[in-house]
């Protein structure tokens, strides 16, 4: 009787691990259905980078360019696109996500600044710092 139920527990235990391993690995936090406004945001190094912007005229609004004298080395890639792919408000950004980048948009350090990285699209890099300017 004892043997029967402890394979019961077991095997309850058991399902449980598999469940949340399964949900890990496939990343079941990007499934939902709500409607999301998301910020450009990209996330490396556990540092969320927001983008900057200028305003051109009253209302509108261009990134920042960095002078390419002030690119540091290569420190990543965008590997995965969240607006695209994700629903979910509760998502959980995790290292080499972004909201707008396509994947594989390389990313780069600035020689001046800690808070700061620059994105490289086509031949132009944008600044994105941690601090988001509203």
């Amino acid at each position: 009787m004892l043997n029967k139920k402890l394979k019961v527990w077991v095997s309850i235990v058991f399902l449980i691990i598999i469940i949340l391993a399964t949900g890990y690995f496939f990343r079941i936090d990007r499934y939902g259905m709500a409607k999301i406004h998301w910020d450009n945001v990209v996330q490396i190094n556990n540092t969320k980078y927001y983008a900057e912007y200028s305003a051109e005229k009253e209302s509108k609004y261009s990134k920042v360019s960095v002078e390419s004298s002030l690119i540091g080395k290569k420190i990543g890639e965008v590997k995965f696109n969240v607006s695209e792919n994700v629903g979910n408000p509760y998502y959980h950004f995790r290292n080499g996500d972004a909201t707008f980048l396509e994947v594989g948009t390389e990313i780069y350090s600035l020689r001046s600044g800690t808070n700061s990285i620059s994105i490289k699209i086509g031949a132009e890099y944008f600044l994105y710092k941690t601090i988001k300017n509203n």
